[in-house]
């Protein structure tokens, strides 16, 4: 299920040095140095990057997700690789897109999770008939992710590191899901009353990824490295 971005949605672009201060959305004229860059990104988004990522390796990062990911949890980047294994299953749909959102945003979990009953995809997927045979009535998770990957060369960013990212905030999703227990009944996940975008659940969800990332052994350490340093931003202004 698709919804609105709101400009109040924050994504800390992260360069290969660190995190680095967000563009100014407010409309107001900035100093030459902000001026060049809008000017540079309007000129990306008139022209375009070359793509980095083919068809082929959207498909060898759509495998690594999986492989960091838990089993019940299924990563794909087209509709017709949804699955519906068993009660608990949670599909996240990763959409490569062609531009920035709100005009810096290269990286963005869509909205909040959504559950569905198993019974609303038994006409169109077989496996979903078997599921909801073998298992009765059950729901279904949905996340999506959104993601530029031209956006994220142009800021110097690692596409890798980006979707670990992502997939942590589908985690803190997945966490006040049971916290709700919307997985017993079809609904979206409500957002929280308090702020808790990069706050500790968020930091202990992420640091579980990065732990799994660490443990493929098939990633330089110059990746995981980088999640390390970010995640220790994140921690610092933390209480305690």
């Amino acid at each position: 299920m698709i919804y609105k971005v709101s400009l109040h949605v924050k994504k800390i672009l992260t360069f290969k040095a660190g995190p680095v201060t967000p563009p100014d959305l407010s409309g107001q004229a900035g100093n030459s140095e902000d001026h060049d860059r809008s000017q540079d990104m309007e000129k990306h988004q008139e022209v375009g990057l070359t793509r980095q990522e083919t068809e082929g390796s959207i498909k060898d990062h759509i495998g690594f997700c999986n492989r960091i990911t838990p089993p019940n949890w299924h990563v794909t980047s087209d509709l017709p690789g949804l699955v519906f294994q068993c009660p608990g299953t949670l599909n996240i749909l990763v959409k490569p897109i062609d531009h920035f959102i709100d005009g810096w945003i290269y990286a963005l979990k869509k909205g909040f999770m959504t559950f569905h009953p198993v019974s609303e995809y038994v006409d169109q997927y077989s496996e979903a008939r078997q599921s909801f045979k073998k298992h009765g009535e059950h729901y279904v998770g949905e996340s999506e992710i959104w993601l530029y990957p031209d956006g994220c060369g142009f800021f110097g960013d690692n596409l890798y590191a980006v979707t670990v990212h992502e997939l942590a905030h589908v985690a803190v999703d997945r966490w006040w899901a049971y916290k709700q227990k919307a997985y017993r009944s079809a609904c979206r996940v409500q957002r929280p009353n308090r702020a808790l975008h990069h706050e500790e659940v968020f930091c202990k969800a992420f640091e579980t990824l990065i732990r799994r990332v660490d443990r493929l052994g098939e990633n330089p350490d110059a990746l995981v490295q980088s999640l390390v340093s970010e995640l220790a931003c994140y921690r610092a202004p933390l209480p305690g």
